[in-house]
């Protein structure tokens, strides 16, 4: 589709708006619904009128350069009957009244430099004026912004459930330990206490509308960009859900009340110092072990303030290593639905540690991604709905540890 074509087709679309709009004025009886529809008609005209002035000049300018086609022709023309004229001259052969060959010469060239000059002039018109009549240039893509969505959810563990409506995990809540029997004494008692974790579904939803021409834009894929968007918002909310879901008609997030975490293992900290990442580390995992699987969330400015601490020495007390997401070889990932330590309130979390596939996300629906005309018909608009139904729980023992805030 060229311009032309595109410029047509808005066109006829905001033509058919404007009397869709004008006859629902003249049917309401609502005086706030009338206002509003006259808005809406005045917009529509204008956009209209900016189409019709484009076309115009879309139009002005191939009939300038036919024009210009003419006159380049025109001008080839007569330099060969200059041409041929000048050759008679130089063979001898008269003109006519007794006219010599020199004076009809310049005679020519005099007329010939004044319609070159003529040409120069309309041709000068026509690259002046060129820029006015050309399109809007646009680049060929749509620049993104910065990461819309924390990595961390795409480390947690996931099932697809589909056409589940709810889920239960087991897990070891402890072990227990042998005993020495005498001859003859009962065995010693030692099973392992079983917990598990639930999970019902929930509906992560997002929404958008985008305007019918978006779809026609050749150089740049705004609609296809809207598609994706919807997908992004959705899984933002995840990653959030999974931080800070209450578990009531939501995910149970790591921050809420899962029942594999006892609070009263949360670690308290007054300070971001040079102890910060030992308290994370140590009191993560069992009493027979330094488990090594585990990855600190934490806010970004909290990691600022990390890097901010000091040795003694005045060297730096951890060695952040951006491009792998380390600290002192502890992997890490940034999450801003975490508080950052400067401004949480005391006993709001501020830092998780612990394995990310510790938590745990059923996917009980394919993400669905639909596109409806119906609903603003009249306006031209497309809406975009996104869904996916979804759970999600610690799934393991004491899977992380929390740090909070306490005040010094």
């Amino acid at each position: 589709m060229n311009f032309e074509e595109y410029l047509n087709n808005i066109i006829e679309e905001r033509r058919s708006q404007v009397a869709n709009l004008e006859q629902a004025m003249i049917e309401s009886d609502d005086k706030e619904e009338r206002a509003k529809l006259g808005e809406t008609l005045t917009k529509v005209r204008s956009e209209l009128d900016e189409a019709e002035k484009q076309l115009a000049n879309v139009e002005d300018k191939e009939k300038e350069q036919e024009e210009n086609n003419d006159q380049e022709n025109q001008e080839e023309e007569n330099k060969a009957q200059q041409r041929s004229l000048l050759m008679r001259g130089t063979y001898g052969m008269r003109g006519g009244a007794g006219e010599d060959m020199e004076a009809r010469e310049k005679k020519m060239n005099e007329e010939f430099e004044k319609r070159g000059k003529a040409l120069l002039e309309k041709r000068a018109v026509k690259i002046e004026s060129g820029n006015l009549l050309l399109p809007k240039h646009q680049g060929s893509q749509i620049n993104d912004t910065f990461k819309p969505v924390s990595t961390w959810i795409d480390k947690v563990a996931t099932e697809n459930l589909i056409g589940g409506e709810s889920y239960e995990e087991a897990y070891v809540k402890s072990y227990g330990e042998g005993g020495i029997t005498g001859e003859g004494e009962a065995y010693t008692e030692a099973e392992p206490v079983f917990d598990y974790a639930p999970m019902t579904k929930v509906k992560i939803t997002a929404y958008a509308e985008v305007s019918e021409e978006t779809k026609k834009l050749p150089a740049l894929q705004y609609y296809e960009k809207v598609k994706s968007a919807i997908e992004i918002a959705m899984k933002k909310k995840l990653s959030q859900q999974s931080i800070l879901g209450t578990g009531t008609k939501q995910l149970t997030g790591i921050c809420a009340t899962p029942k594999a975490i006892d609070s009263a293992k949360d670690v308290e900290i007054s300070t971001i110092d040079i102890n910060t990442l030992n308290e994370a580390v140590f009191n993560y995992g069992g009493d027979e072990d330094v488990e090594q699987q585990g990855t600190l969330l934490l806010n970004k400015k909290t990691l600022k303030a990390l890097s901010e601490v000091k040795k003694a020495n005045g060297d730096p007390a951890y060695n952040i290593d951006i491009k792998n997401k380390t600290i002192n070889t502890i992997p890490y990932e940034i999450n801003s639905n975490m508080k950052d330590f400067e401004s949480a309130n005391e006993g709001e979390f501020v830092m998780i540690y612990g394995d990310p596939t510790a938590y745990k996300v059923p996917i009980f629906s394919d993400v669905e991604v639909m596109e409806s005309t119906d609903y603003k018909f009249k306006e031209g608009m497309i809406c975009i709905k996104g869904s996916v139904f979804v759970a999600g729980n610690v799934i393991r023992q004491d899977g992380f540890v929390r740090l909070k805030k306490k005040t010094a």
